[in-house]
């Protein structure tokens, strides 16, 4: 019988040497490898009858890591939609680019010259019933946000929960914010942080 003389590969999780660790370590490689996103968009006064909507268009399979919604007025529905190709008149409405940036700008750790350049596009914009939701239509995924009277933040974040999700290859999503709480603007935050496949 043979001595096994070294961690065999699939224990890592990467084969990347210096950058590889344990699947038990719940520290994600990508971010040592610079292969990690975010979008983070600010809103101030968005009336409560116009939709918010970002449209995110993947080229690399994309694992969403992180997803922060913080409000201090106001109120949000929060929906997933899978892009089907039929909202071309959405997205003559989504004339603003969002910044995607890096969430690791050290390049020391994974020994890179420059940094990955992410396959993500997001584009932004706001409007008036730019999709229609019926009260018993279904989603893949969603949440509700809502500050209280008193302007406290309502707020809600991804990583409380375990259910993480992914996206594939050459796919598009709708993030669509509607207004849940009459008249009053909608000002917050928004952050999404992922990881790239590439």
């Amino acid at each position: 019988m043979g001595t096994i003389t070294s961690t065999p590969s699939d224990l890592y999780s990467t084969n990347r040497e210096g950058l590889r660790r344990l699947k038990v370590d719940s520290q994600q490689t990508s971010f040592e490898s610079n292969e990690q996103f975010r979008i983070f968009h600010r809103f101030i006064d968005v009336p409560n009858g116009e939709q918010m909507v970002f449209k995110f268009a993947v080229t690399n399979p994309v694992n969403i890591q992180d997803r922060k919604i913080n409000l201090w007025s106001g109120g949000r529905e929060y929906l997933v939609i899978p892009d089907d190709g039929s909202y071309g008149a959405v997205d003559a409405v989504l004339t603003t680019p969002v910044q995607v940036r890096t969430v690791n700008n050290n390049l020391r750790d994974s020994g890179l010259d420059t940094h990955p350049v992410s396959g993500v596009t997001v584009n932004y914009g706001t409007g008036a019933d730019l999709f229609a939701i019926g009260d018993t239509d279904q989603f893949p995924n969603g949440d509700a946000v809502l500050s209280d009277s008193s302007g406290n933040k309502g707020n809600s974040n991804l990583l409380d929960s375990p259910q993480l999700s992914g996206v594939g290859e050459n796919q598009a999503f709708y993030l669509v914010f509607t207004g849940i709480n009459g008249n009053s603007g909608t000002s917050g935050h928004f952050l999404v942080q992922w990881e790239e496949r590439f």
